[in-house]
């Protein structure tokens, strides 16, 4: 009796040395993929934060998700500021019933992809003028939907458009 009481407590053993084992391979496979996951990130968000332009995910209401750190760069208000806040209030308030009527258009599958003129608010006070591009909606992993889209800085542009009109009036 006591012979096979040790044979069974001896394969047990033996079945549990092997699941440690199993589950300590595991482990380490799954820190190996956290570390590649992070290192992936890390190199993902230095991307997008590199881009020159804002880069913004909303959900079908309007509020913000994501947005990249040009919007620091450029508006001067952190992202984490933003985050959770209707996009349409960060506009100038002449432009937020526009656009969010052609957003909802959009939402409703009404319009497609679009670009508008607009300006965003800076952390100073002025405003910014700025080219919003909505350009797809996609589904997250718990299928709501998203929609992404990007403010390119127009200031410069705007600027020198208005200088050279300012110069085409005197020479005429």
């Amino acid at each position: 009796n006591n012979q096979k009481q040790a044979f069974r407590l001896a394969d047990t053993n033996r079945r549990l040395a092997q699941k440690n084992y199993d589950l300590n391979t595991e482990i380490s496979e799954r820190e190996r993929l956290n570390h590649a996951l992070r290192k992936t990130e890390r190199e993902y968000r230095a991307t997008i934060d590199g881009i020159t332009d804002i880069i913004f995910e909303i959900c079908t209401e309007g509020k913000v998700l994501f947005m990249n750190d040009t919007w620091r760069r450029i508006t001067g208000f952190k992202v984490d500021q933003v985050v959770g806040r209707s996009l349409f209030d960060l506009l100038h308030q002449g432009d937020q019933a526009e656009q969010k009527k052609m957003f909802e258009e959009m939402v409703r599958g009404q319009r497609h992809a679009y670009r508008s003129m607009t300006k965003l608010r800076t952390s100073d006070g002025t405003f910014r003028s700025v080219e919003m591009a909505i350009s797809m909606m996609r589904q997250d992993e718990n299928g709501n939907l998203r929609v992404v889209g990007t403010f390119t800085d127009i200031e410069a542009r705007k600027r020198a458009e208005d200088a050279l009109s300012e110069a085409e009036k005197k020479y005429r």
